[in-house]
């Protein structure tokens, strides 16, 4: 397996894909909320309010040269709503979108590793699977509900998620048709969670968190583990996943086997201030 632009359009376009699905079951995991969506060819952008963590579009370069137009229907959409233009780009998209971003002056905000990893070829370094990790019966909502806060309460860095606090997000994962959401417990306590996707070939590992209380104790491995096995047993043929540089996480799933593809760069225009 090489890294080339052939790969990189298949993984983009699987991460198109699942965000087109989170828009699809977002009416119905909360009707009183809208996700703001801007589709156009081969790219997808999001928009779910300011504090929404997948305002961005994606996709962009991977087919050929970058069409002016297209950026300024995506700067106009976010503008429109008082937040930035947020991109995000692969290093192996089309020179001329770099050439553009350049003149229209964004900014580097972000870098993201992606990973990949050739499933046919993958043995697991775990003797057996985790026995504190499951799937999630997606049709309990009272599991649903925990699994959403124990997925928050991680990527929060707090032992618990209030009741107020917004879950649509995480219970749009747990929603979509290719999607299983995973957990570990700790004598009988959800602990951490995680999602797999399989569509086309390529299963995506995703949204994996620990609540701080149960970190350095494996639960990240066991989680990463169960979803490649299950992953290589429905025939899929990449598993790729996503981590910020340096990091335990971007350790784990080295140590499981994945090796880097490409670093994912995020870009920013701010909202235009008007001149006085």
């Amino acid at each position: 397996m090489f890294m080339d632009l052939a790969l990189a359009r298949r993984l983009e376009a699987d991460g198109v894909y699942g965000n087109q699905l989170i828009a699809q079951v977002w009416p119905r995991v909360n009707p009183q909320s809208e996700l703001d969506v801007l589709s156009l060819e081969n790219v997808i952008a999001m928009y779910g309010g300011p504090e929404f963590s997948i305002n961005e579009a994606v996709g962009l370069g991977m087919e050929g040269p970058m069409q002016p137009e297209v950026l300024d229907q995506i700067e106009a959409f976010y503008h429109q709503r008082g937040h930035a233009a947020v991109l995000r780009m692969c290093p192996l998209a089309d020179a001329s979108l770099m050439e553009q971003v350049m003149q229209r002056g964004y900014r580097l905000t972000e870098l993201t590793s992606r990973w990949v990893l050739e499933l046919a070829k993958w043995q697991s370094p775990l003797e057996q699977k985790d026995p504190r990790v499951s799937a999630l019966d997606a049709q309990d909502e009272r599991a649903v509900l925990k699994w959403s806060q124990t997925l928050a309460s991680g990527f929060m860095d707090t032992e618990s998620v209030g009741e107020g606090q917004s879950l649509t997000l995480e219970r749009a994962f747990c929603a979509i048709p290719v999607g299983t959401p995973v957990w570990a417990h700790v004598d009988g306590t959800p602990a951490a969670a995680g999602m797999l996707a399989m569509s086309e070939g390529v299963a995506a590992l995703f949204s994996t968190s620990t609540r701080p209380s149960f970190r350095g104790r494996g639960l990240q491995t066991g989680l990463l583990d169960w979803r490649l096995r299950q992953a290589q047993g429905a025939g899929m043929e990449l598993a790729t996943i996503e981590t910020d540089p340096g990091t335990v996480s971007a350790r784990n799933v080295e140590r499981m086997g994945f090796r880097l593809a490409y670093m994912i760069v995020k870009l920013e225009l701010p909202v235009p201030t008007l001149n006085r």
